[in-house]
Formats: C-alpha cells, sequence, structure tokens
C-alpha cells in the first residue's frame, strides 16, 4: 500500500516496518495485514505462508537442478578431454606411421608408393596446424 504523506504524517507513521521513498509512505505487508479484520488477516497470513513455502520449495528445486547440471558439465567435460586426446593421438600416430611408410618406400626404390603413402600423414598434419592457429586465435 502507498500513500502520498505530508511532513508531519512521516512524524506520525514512523513505525517500524514503514519507509518512506520519494514522499510515499511503503507499508510492510504484516502492518498492513494487522490492519485488516481477523478473519481476513488469518486468511492473508495463510497465503503469505503458502506464498513463502512455494518460493522456497522453487529456490530448492533451482538449486537442485543447478548442482546437477554442474556435475552433468563436469562429467561432459572429461569425456570431451578423453576423447579429444584420444583423437590427438591417434593423429600424430597416423601422422608418424604414414611417415616411416613413406621413408622405407623410398628406401625400397618404390618412389610412387612412397609419395601416394605420405599423403594421409600430410592432410592430417595440415588438419592439426590449421586447429592449432585456430585455437590460439581464439584465445586472443
Amino acid at each position: 500500500m502507498a500513500k502520498n504523506i505530508s511532513s508531519s504524517q512521516k512524524e506520525k507513521n514512523n513505525v517500524p516496518g514503514n519507509f518512506t521513498q520519494n514522499n510515499i509512505l511503503i507499508e510492510n505487508e504484516l502492518n498492513t495485514i494487522g490492519k485488516l479484520p481477523s478473519d481476513l488477516a488469518n486468511r492473508a497470513m495463510v497465503l503469505l505462508e503458502k506464498t513463502t513455502d512455494h518460493k522456497m520449495n522453487i529456490d530448492h528445486k533451482i538449486i537442485a537442478l543447478e548442482e546437477n547440471n554442474q556435475k552433468m558439465t563436469q562429467y561432459d567435460m572429461r569425456k570431451f578431454y578423453f576423447w579429444s586426446g584420444f583423437g590427438i593421438v591417434c593423429a600424430y600416430a597416423l601422422i608418424f606411421s604414414s611417415i616411416g611408410v613413406c621413408i622405407f618406400l623410398a628406401y625400397n626404390d618404390k618412389p610412387l608408393t612412397a609419395i601416394v603413402s605420405i599423403i594421409p600423414g600430410v592432410l592430417t598434419a595440415i588438419t592439426e596446424i590449421i586447429k592449432a592457429l585456430k585455437f590460439k586465435n581464439h584465445k586472443k
């Protein structure tokens, strides 16, 4: 409940729980309920208690959802880092095995096959370089 008040009324209405803002008296809900008839005040108090309980239940549910979300995010990040590391290891294994096969075939006088065998390693290396450059630019 808000009412325009004069300075003389401010002193009269200086009840704990009320405050004045921009010459408007803003009363506390409990003070307002206390001024109501007893039946209506009881109904208002029950409604106020139910509203408070509902808000608390909603807050508890929100907190529980946030905690679950954080746990799932941690689990997903662990999986992401595991598979990311696995992909990097496989990429380097492909690059080095491709280089090894190329050197072996070049040593055994099969230059065309050696050139063809290095293509997967070169493509993988190019992909890794592009990813590294994107990650470096993304950090800036």
